[in-house]
């Protein structure tokens, strides 16, 4: 059973954008990776019944994902939220917001969001997280595929929750 990581990746910019960008990702679940960094078909399905020729097959297929994903699996129980915002970001005025809300297994999904950086240039994308089990948090920012900030710490060193379950360590 896996250690699961909360991700939150606030985006910014246009709201058609937003929109477009939102429908986009929306495949078996309101957020699928295979619709943004799709898993190619030479490592879908269970592999082949060779014992041998399917451990060297699942072992690619691991590699892949974590390289292209940044861990194994699709997002777990993801939600999107969208709304008007009066803030700032980018260094400018910006009107519109989404959050994604969702969870990974072990670790984020950083690459997902420099793939969609690069697929929607023109946002804004900050990418929060924290997995308690092995005890990290970090923060990570985008635009244009290019990360603009990557950091990462301690569990609570960046907050996906203000509560004060924090208080205690």
């Amino acid at each position: 059973m896996p250690n699961y990581c909360l991700n939150i990746v606030d985006i910014g910019g246009d709201q058609a954008k937003i929109e477009r960008l939102l429908q986009s990702i929306q495949g078996e679940t309101e957020f699928d990776f295979n619709k943004i960094v799709p898993l190619p078909k030479k490592y879908s399905g269970d592999g082949p019944s060779d014992m041998q020729a399917k451990d060297v097959f699942i072992n690619n297929q691991r590699k892949w994902f974590i390289k292209h994903w940044g861990m194994k699996w699709n997002a777990i129980h993801p939600e999107v939220d969208f709304w008007p915002s009066e803030g700032r970001m980018d260094g400018g005025i910006q009107k519109n917001r989404a959050i994604l809300i969702f969870e990974t297994a072990w670790n984020p999904s950083l690459p997902i969001t420099v793939a969609l950086s690069r697929m929607f240039p023109s946002l804004y994308f900050s990418h929060l997280y924290e997995e308690s089990g092995v005890w990290f948090s970090g923060l990570m920012e985008c635009k244009n595929g290019k990360v603009l900030y990557n950091e990462r710490g301690d569990f609570g060193a960046y907050r996906c929750n203000n509560d004060e379950y924090y208080d205690d360590f």
